[in-house]
């Protein structure tokens, strides 16, 4: 084996490996979800031996991103946008994490608003694409984020009468999986774009507990290389 394809083949073991580590912390989830199967034929493999999109060769300059939102569709239903984005590989992403509710607390006519962020590079999660755009992963099992909580004294509150109950760090979890549903399609010079279904299983404490996120209403892979 030459130099190059040691190195491919070595590049290949650790993302193997790092995607295989982060999946043990999601090992009940993903028993329950019937998911082991699709993780390792959608995403390990495809690393190792998918082909680029036409439109968007890979290089040194190319950019991966997975984009999926969620908006309430009831009580106990966040909105939820998320996006991520492949620097320099698998280990190496920055991601855009934002979740609010909003509902009215009847018993004491306080409106209550809750919401989650998170921004910007962190080294324990992994997010890998496929050269194809056909799938993509996202594995965030201790995911820091921003948590607040605030209230106001009327459920038709206009804002601006809002108290901060609560606002520190948190520890959520993340594991997604984007399936590419149609083909690549040139956007703008650079970008090409497939239209993707996601889901997103998601833990998080109380009183924002991500559950029922269901089908998202947007998800797409994209792919940009810079002139």
């Amino acid at each position: 084996m030459d130099i190059v394809g040691a190195g491919r083949h070595h590049r290949q073991c650790v993302v193997r490996l790092e995607v295989e580590v982060w999946a043990m912390e999601f090992r009940p989830v993903l028993v329950r979800s019937g998911l082991i199967v699709g993780l390792v034929s959608t995403v390990v493999v495809p690393l190792a031996f998918a082909s680029p999109p036409a439109g968007a060769a890979p290089a040194a300059t190319t950019t991966r991103t997975a984009v999926a939102s969620w908006v309430p569709t009831g009580p106990g239903t966040p909105s939820v946008s998320l996006q991520i984005t492949e620097q320099a590989g698998p280990l190496t992403s920055n991601l855009f994490f934002f979740v609010n509710e909003n509902y009215c607390n009847t018993e004491t006519n306080t409106a209550v608003f809750l919401s989650y962020s998170a921004s910007g590079t962190e080294r324990n999660r992994v997010f890998a694409v496929t050269p194809d755009l056909g799938a993509a992963l996202l594995a965030a099992p201790k995911l820091s984020v921003n948590f607040t909580e605030q209230t106001a004294p009327e459920c038709n509150t206009n804002g601006s009468d809002l108290t901060t109950v609560v606002s520190g760090p948190r520890k959520v979890s993340l594991f997604g999986l984007w399936h590419a549903t149609g083909p690549a399609t040139p956007t703008f010079p650079g970008e090409v774009v497939r239209p993707a279904s996601a889901v997103l299983l998601a833990s998080a404490p109380a009183p924002l507990t991500l559950a029922n996120l269901g089908a998202p209403a947007f998800a797409q892979i994209s792919q940009y290389t810079a002139p």
